[in-house]
């Protein structure tokens, strides 16, 4: 078992609507093609150039293992994305490509994918300002041993036009249950389209009603600017989302019924599919917003990004047919919910 409590098990600001927030940077060493255009040769040399650069940040407090996708099993690199450690699209390919991640897997460098390399900083709750500090700081510590291309009038060089700049991209992960049940999801994304960013759903934590929130500019911005611009607008979708979903929940009576027989179910159920636990959770959390029901809202996090279908089967380690995994699902929902005292 590690000693490492993970990102997800921690507490974050305004975490009952905001499931997280992730900074990014993406660099490329000077002196080398972008990755597309690499040989093999220069693939392992760029890996072990940052490798041996990443010993650096254990001055951080940062203890990183190397994940190779080259020896990498299937269902390993189907833990790696449901952990959110790196995209499907990422861990598609093998060759050239490794992971280091941090204990607690808030922090990973991922080497080899569209740009030599991605720094990703995640963080429960609202946190942009300190999600961008610590890449930030990692960027500082690299770039002590390795130099990345930069052009003093474009910034840095990415693989991507959209990323020249800062090469920073920061997200933020919420859940609009109000929000979709009033249909106002839709007109939100073109507002936000208008200021600069993109907001689209996604099935990160499991429930349907999860979106991500990203900058889309980052030439001619600081990396301070981009952030505080995001955060900005999140507070507001926030207030947003906190007066739809009291709209929207219709009979105060109904809706605490509802919520305590879902609870009740998650405590006693033997068999629990995915699906049903997606939904579940989005409910928990809008009893957690509405002050109906108190539950951290890291348990759900806990829950939502460790109960995926291959997460369960690894933790298991051993093969499990359908029901099997429901049954092994139910288990660990039991055993979580047992660890907090349940209050109304």
């Amino acid at each position: 078992m590690s000693i490492f409590l993970k990102w997800y098990e921690e507490n974050g600001s305004e975490d009952a609507v905001v499931l997280s927030s992730t900074v990014s940077l993406a660099r490329n060493l000077s002196g080398y093609p972008f990755s597309h255009l690499t040989n093999q040769t220069e693939r392992e040399e760029i890996i072990q150039k940052i490798t041996a650069a990443a010993a650096r940040l254990d001055r951080l407090g940062l203890s990183m293992r190397t994940v190779d996708l080259q020896t990498t099993e299937d269902l390993q690199r189907m833990v790696l994305a449901e952990h959110r450690l790196a995209s499907r699209e990422f861990l598609r390919r093998s060759g050239g490509r490794v992971l280091l991640v941090s204990g607690d897997e808030s922090v990973c460098l991922a080497i080899g994918g569209e740009d030599h390399l991605l720094i990703s900083v995640t963080a429960a709750g609202l946190e942009c300002e300190k999600t961008m500090r610590l890449a930030q700081q990692i960027d500082d510590l690299l770039e002590e041993q390795l130099t990345f291309a930069f052009q003093d009038r474009l910034g840095y060089l990415t693989a991507s036009p959209d990323h020249l700049g800062t090469g920073m991209q920061a997200s933020v992960m919420l859940h609009l249950f109000g929000m979709d049940r009033l249909s106002l999801t839709a007109k939100l994304a073109n507002t936000v389209s208008k200021m600069g960013m993109q907001l689209y759903g996604v099935r990160a934590f499991g429930a349907t009603h999860d979106y991500q929130i990203t900058n889309r500019m980052t030439l001619g911005l600081t990396e301070e600017q981009a952030a505080m611009n995001l955060e900005t607008i999140v507070r507001q979708i926030i207030d947003r989302e906190m007066a739809a979903q009291s709209e929207c929940l219709q009979g105060a009576e109904r809706f605490e019924d509802r919520l305590y027989r879902t609870l009740g179910e998650l405590q006693f159920a033997r068999r629990l599919s995915l699906e049903e636990l997606q939904a579940a959770l989005s409910l928990l959390r809008v009893g957690i917003c509405q002050k109906r029901i108190s539950l951290p809202p890291r348990l759900l996090n806990t829950l939502a990004i460790t109960a995926g279908e291959a997460s369960i089967l690894f933790g298991k380690g051993e093969f499990l047919s359908a029901g099997g995994r429901e049954e092994a699902r139910a288990e660990l929902v039991r055993a979580r919910l047992s660890e907090i005292e349940l209050l109304k």
